[in-house]
């Protein structure tokens, strides 16, 4: 009963995505954090929109910037969004050597998740997300966030540091059902929400 509530959640909450994507005017500002080979940053870009598109796995990061290279308001960067600007291993999955691009969409800055293998990582560049929202000084009206498990302290800072207040929808995969570690940190950022009445995320999205 809960995988098939779940389930539905997911659903109802991708096509509100899909409504919210709709209805946005090309002067709104989108960005895709964990866009892998631009599946929805393809559909964000539509109406001349301005995406900034985040994806530190490099096998991913070929398409994605070979995708949009003739769109001049995508703008690919080539990093994973963080808490802080620095370098850090990407956890590659275990299948990687099979298809490095079909097994990109998994990679994880986590070595417990699941599907990865702590003995295949990347080296990659880490961007502050509070602080790159904040130099943009203007509204964010969606972001988009896929990042196998990194979700929780960047949401956390972005609610705390006052920034969640800039975005207009904010869709998030979690991922704490696959990081055990991460179980504690989903608890709290549930509560957060709910106690200070924030309406503007959606943990249901996947």
């Amino acid at each position: 009963m809960f995988k098939l509530s779940r389930k539905i959640k997911a659903i109802m909450a991708k096509i509100k995505l899909h409504v919210v994507v709709f209805f946005a005017k090309n002067s709104d500002l989108i960005i895709d954090c964990g866009a892998n080979v631009g599946k929805y940053t393809r559909t964000f870009a539509r109406k001349n929109r301005v995406v900034y598109a985040f994806e530190p796995n490099p096998y991913a990061f070929n398409v994605l910037s070979s995708l949009f290279k003739t769109y001049p308001r995508v703008h690919c960067i080539n990093k994973a969004v963080s808490t802080s600007n620095g370098r850090i291993p990407l956890y590659l999955h275990n299948n990687t050597r099979e298809d490095n691009v079909k097994w990109s969409v998994a990679s994880s800055i986590f070595s417990d998740k699941g599907n990865v293998s702590k003995g295949i990582s990347v080296d990659v560049e880490t961007v502050h997300l509070l602080d790159f929202i904040k130099s943009l000084n203007c509204e964010i009206y969606l972001l988009k966030m896929d990042i196998e498990g990194a979700e929780y302290d960047i949401i956390l800072e972005l609610i705390k540091g006052g920034v969640i207040n800039k975005i207009k929808y904010l869709f998030v995969e979690t991922h704490a059902n696959r990081v055990k570690s991460l179980e504690g940190k989903h608890s709290e950022l549930v509560s957060l929400i709910r106690d200070n009445k924030i309406h503007n995320i959606s943990l249901d999205w996947e």
